[in-house]
């Protein structure tokens, strides 16, 4: 008996997450600065790499602060834009996607932005 798992259609969402992150992770990189080891940021939490303050507060390789970025893009900020703006998902708004995800790694609370209702 053939498993019937294999005729489900495969979601698009994970799909359009990573394209999207390979985009906005270089973009927020550049903008957050990259500190491998711990610092106060300017209102005295202590951070490291590209802005995070919910890791141990060590000193971590290029590669371990660009592995958290997309990680945490991939999964703490782009699931809530793609559950508020499904739209987002369509391969032609790739870089609004990334662009989204940008903005509330930054900001947060996309979904109760103005630019989310707009989308």
């Amino acid at each position: 008996m053939a498993d019937q798992t294999d005729n489900k259609p495969k979601s698009p969402i994970p799909l359009a997450i990573a394209a999207a992150v390979l985009i906005a992770a270089p973009i927020t990189a550049y903008f957050e600065g990259d500190h491998h080891k711990p610092y106060r940021d300017p209102v005295g939490i202590e951070t490291v790499c590209l802005g995070e303050t919910s890791v141990p507060m060590r000193e971590y390789s290029e590669s371990e602060c660009q592995d958290m970025l997309k990680s945490r893009e991939a999964n703490d900020f782009a699931p809530p834009l793609v559950k508020c703006v499904p739209a987002l998902v369509d391969h032609s708004r790739r870089n609004v996607l990334a662009a989204s995800i940008d903005f509330a790694y930054n900001e947060g609370a996309f979904c109760k932005t103005s630019m989310a209702r707009a989308f």
